[in-house]
């Protein structure tokens, strides 16, 4: 600190140097620096960048990853159509249990072929308030029993973006299961052609918050009992969908959308549902078991068996 006196006045200035290399982290370059991805994460410190070159990664090291609780961001160099993990029917690409938050980013991979089995999360499981960033990622032919490209599960709420998720599997949740206060934030997304064996074609949510904003969930389907062949909420999850196209899936109650058991509300913003279709109830809308849709602004079909409800649920559109 530096004191200068003027007319008797103190004026103290003090003088900040910053170092410029504390504030910008290292990059370690797989494979160059690293043979592996796991390899050079174990290496990283919080601030660093893991930058994986083109191609296909497979093997022990290069799945089941594990940030371990850094703040770091591990990317491909460009882009998802170039570098693949390829998980090879054995395992995940990434795991997230270390309370990790929107500062360990995943960034531009296509995840492929993840298989978890009775487990969770074929392509990627963030569990016990792990919420790390996962953006500009294609999840692809992922087969589990819950959540076949994304399961999260006791308030785990990750920020997922730009990311597409198409022909995945699972008992539960074709695209994404969400469980136990899991708020995600789902944006800019691309959800289609996943299958739900059970219920949630393209997202499942039981119990939790999400926030879905610009995203198409298109061609997805829930087989049997087959609730909710685009999205299902149930066991009091209260979340919205915003400026979103909800369309062509198919199920065999609510095809579209689907809400079920008291406390549940799902909230649709400036959302087209449209050309979904149910074998049984609600082609586009079903609200059952006190569970309550609500419609703003919302363009949806409304012909026969378009929308339907029983056991105390309620539709309400509004400017619809």
């Amino acid at each position: 600190m530096i004191c200068f006196a003027l007319i008797g006045l103190v004026f103290c200035v003090v003088l900040a140097l910053i170092d410029n290399s504390a504030v910008a982290g290292n990059t370690y370059h797989v494979p160059d620096d690293y043979s592996t991805i796991q390899a050079a994460i174990d290496a990283a410190s919080n601030g660093d960048t893991v930058l994986v070159a083109d191609g296909t990664y497979t093997g022990s090291d290069n799945k089941d990853l594990d940030f371990d609780g850094k703040a770091i961001t591990v990317k491909s160099e460009n882009g998802p159509e170039n570098c693949i993990i390829d998980c090879q029917d054995d395992g995940r690409a990434f795991y997230f249990h270390n309370d990790e938050t929107n500062d360990s980013i995943v960034e531009g991979f296509t995840i492929k072929n993840g298989d978890t089995g009775i487990y969770y999360g074929a392509g990627i499981y963030c569990y016990d308030g792990a919420s790390p960033t996962i953006t500009n990622c294609i999840f692809e032919d992922n087969s589990t029993r819950r959540g076949g490209a994304i399961a999260c599960k006791k308030n785990s709420s990750p920020t997922i973006s730009n990311c597409i998720m198409k022909n995945n599997w699972a008992l539960y949740g074709g695209g994404v299961w969400l469980y136990d206060d899991s708020d995600a934030i789902i944006k800019d997304c691309v959800i289609t052609n996943n299958t739900a064996d059970n219920n949630g074609g393209g997202i499942q949510s039981y119990d939790s918050n999400p926030t879905i904003t610009n995203c198409l969930i298109a061609d997805n389907e829930a087989i049997s009992p087959g609730v909710g062949g685009g999205v299902y909420f149930y066991e009091g999850s209260v979340g919205t969908l915003t400026n979103c196209t909800i369309a062509n899936n198919d199920g065999r109650y609510g095809g579209g959308v689907s809400a079920k058991d008291q406390g549940t509300t799902m909230t649709l913003n400036n959302t087209i549902i449209w050309g979904n279709h149910a074998s049984t109830y609600g082609h586009q809308i079903r609200a059952y078991g006190y569970g309550a849709v609500v419609l703003n602004y919302c363009d949806y079909a409304n012909g026969d068996n378009d929308v339907n409800t029983s056991s105390q649920g309620t539709v309400t559109p509004s400017n619809c």
